[in-house]
């Protein structure tokens, strides 16, 4: 930067270069903010500049010395990368989980992981949860059943995203609550969903503290009080199967697969896409993105998340050059949580081979009828039990298609392969 811009560096609603920057948003508040937060805390910002070779910023801000302990490497880092958690803090910020089982939910999101990550969240509350993949499948989903309390919709989506569903529910007449789940949480958002019929919006990665506040004020403070009193709390634990890593990883490589798919489709003509194509080329980064956060994978995040942002900006060249490493990259992850799944020394005894082989029947012959309910018990009966990495696989694989409506597939893949599932 030149000296005429470094003194106007920290000035509010300014940005430089704005033919060159024109496709990155922003409004210039940044900075100027960020030296406020450090005048608050008795610290000072420090800019050293050339014009043409790059700039260093020196943030000072001091800091009590409360006890003669070395910080650490390990504690270090965590700070670096923004993982630290003062142990302190996090046990005031435990979240009761008022309990809901009087309301139902709609979660709209095209990435399976996604799902899985806020019906996790959503599990404590006893709230009936319902999903769809895309706006189409939303719009359907409301008009066939508009009991739901609230409506948690994904921003970006195939088909049809989050604004346009919301704006056709809304003309049908749904009234209650609809928040945006974005991984794109810019200045200037609230206004834009605001605007677009939704009731506010919830960044992802999503903070539990913040889908709290939101579903105690927009339904549990709704409840009537003669209602909330007839509520019988049940606080029985409810065991998970697989860990909650594993369960991820395994949603994760379902997101990661079709990505890979559409993107190795694409890979030949990135040079100049079409508009159809570029759109689709940008929503499946935009997902992948969010699935490898889901993950903990955040310098492949960021990679998925800049060449987002080279679709949306039409750059080509950086497309081209930077998808196929992003492809190679998603298949070693892939990979690497295929290897992980062969390797499984865990056996089952007969009874438990004869109690599987009877609940897959009792899951196939409820698809046969679309009874989704029945379908759902038998694998809640299943997932008391352990089994091994390919079963839970599988039972991962229909409880998905479940999730998708698609019975016709699991009653093929059922039908192809009886017994021996072991």
């Amino acid at each position: 930067m030149n000296k005429n811009q470094l003194e106007k560096l920290f000035d509010e609603y300014e940005r430089f270069n704005m033919e060159t920057n024109r496709s990155i948003s922003g409004t210039g508040l940044g900075l100027s903010i960020s030296k406020r937060l450090v005048n608050l805390m008795n610290g000072e910002i420090l800019v050293e500049s050339e014009a043409g070779k790059g700039s260093v910023f020196t943030v000072r801000i001091p800091q009590k010395k409360c006890s003669s302990l070395v910080c650490g490497k390990e504690i270090a880092e965590s700070l670096k990368d923004f993982s630290f958690r003062s142990m302190t803090l996090f046990k005031s910020e435990q979240i009761i989980h008022e309990y809901m089982p009087n309301s139902k939910v709609l979660v709209v999101d095209d990435v399976e992981s996604n799902l899985y990550v806020v019906k996790g969240l959503l599990y404590p509350y006893g709230l009936h949860i319902d999903t769809a993949k895309n706006g189409l499948e939303a719009v359907e989903k409301v008009k066939n059943d508009s009991t739901y309390d609230i409506i948690l919709m994904d921003h970006m989506m195939p088909k049809m995203d989050g604004i346009k569903a919301t704006q056709i529910i809304r003309e049908m007449g749904f009234s209650r609550p609809i928040i945006a789940l974005t991984a794109n949480a810019l200045i200037g958002q609230a206004e834009k969903f605001l605007s677009n019929g939704f009731d506010g919006f919830i960044a992802k990665p999503i903070d539990s503290r913040e889908l709290d506040l939101l579903l105690t004020r927009l339904i549990r403070d709704k409840e009537p009080s003669a209602a909330l009193q007839s509520i019988e709390i049940e606080k029985t634990a409810r065991k998970e199967q697989m860990d909650n890593m594993s369960a991820r990883e395994k949603y994760f490589l379902l997101d990661a697969e079709n990505a890979v798919s559409e993107l190795r489709k694409l890979n030949t003509k990135l040079h100049e896409l079409n508009d159809e194509e570029k759109e689709s080329y940008i929503v499946v980064v935009h997902g992948i993105k969010s699935a490898l956060a889901n993950i903990d994978e955040k310098k492949l995040s960021d990679a998925a998340l800049s060449l987002e942002n080279a679709g949306s900006a039409g750059n080509f060249s950086a497309i081209a050059d930077e998808t196929s490493a992003l492809i190679d990259a998603l298949q070693v992850l892939i990979d690497k949580f295929k290897t992980a799944e062969t390797d499984d020394p865990m056996e089952i005894s007969d009874e438990d081979a004869a109690y599987l082989q009877q609940k897959l029947d009792d899951i196939k012959r409820a698809c046969e009828n679309f009874n989704i309910k029945t379908a759902k018990t038998a694998l809640a009966d299943l997932a008391q039990k352990s089994w091994t990495l390919k079963i839970n696989n599988m039972l991962d694989g229909i409880s998905v298609d479940l999730l998708r409506g698609d019975f016709k597939k699991i009653v093929s893949a059922l039908g192809d392969c009886p017994g021996g599932y072991s």
